[in-house]
């Protein structure tokens, strides 16, 4: 830009100034100005173990959180393997918080067993509450990890041995790979167990 150095047989004197942009903060130095970024992002991951990929894709489930900080509050949804950044953060710390995991797979064969979050390289903790520290001109990370384990059902048929007829009240035990047993008692025939992790148990019949 050419500009008149003198007017009026004086000199003019010229000065820059800046408009605000949000979320940088300017210094000017005679005519130079240079600008920095002082506001942070967070990104959000979302893992899922105990289910594979094609069960956690036909299942379609979200998990929801909630990310607070001062002044600050977002609700955002996750699929399972999902990720997301939330960017032009004020520079502090924030809390996430994931609702119940445990109400992901309703109906599905898998029992919700825990949950863990990880900042950045840090070791997990087992917790649905995080905290993480935003600061500017950069991005924080923390992963959460639902842990879900297989389950299966157990129907236990008793009928008389001459006419097939059900039989009520017939006991059962059934006992794990660690000695922890479970009871149960024929109705219309039918005993079950239900919820059961995968692996090899003992059934007996106590009475």
């Amino acid at each position: 830009i050419d500009l008149d150095k003198y007017a009026n047989g004086k000199e003019i004197v010229y000065s820059v100034t800046e408009d605000a942009v949000d979320g940088y903060s300017g210094i000017v130095t005679g005519f130079d100005i240079t600008n920095s970024y002082k506001l942070g992002s967070l990104t959000v991951e979302k893992e899922v173990t105990g289910v594979s990929e094609r069960e956690v894709t036909a299942a379609g489930v979200m998990f929801t959180f909630t990310i607070t900080g001062e002044d600050y509050e977002q609700v955002i949804a996750l699929p399972a393997s999902g990720t997301t950044k939330l960017v032009g953060l004020q520079p502090g710390k924030y809390t996430i918080k994931e609702s119940d995991p445990s109400k992901a797979y309703t109906d599905q064969h898998y029992k919700y067993n825990g949950t863990s979050y990880q900042v950045g390289e840090e070791e997990a903790v087992q917790e649905l509450t995080g905290e993480v520290i935003v600061s500017k001109n950069s991005t924080a990370k923390v992963i959460f990890t639902n842990n879900y384990e297989p389950i299966g059902n157990l129907k236990v048929l008793k009928v008389d041995s001459k006419d097939g007829t059900e039989l009520d009240g017939a006991e059962f035990t059934l006992t794990d790979k660690d000695g922890k047993v479970r009871t149960a008692k024929s109705e219309d025939g039918v005993a079950e167990f239900d919820e059961l992790q995968y692996g090899a148990y003992t059934l007996e019949e106590t009475i």
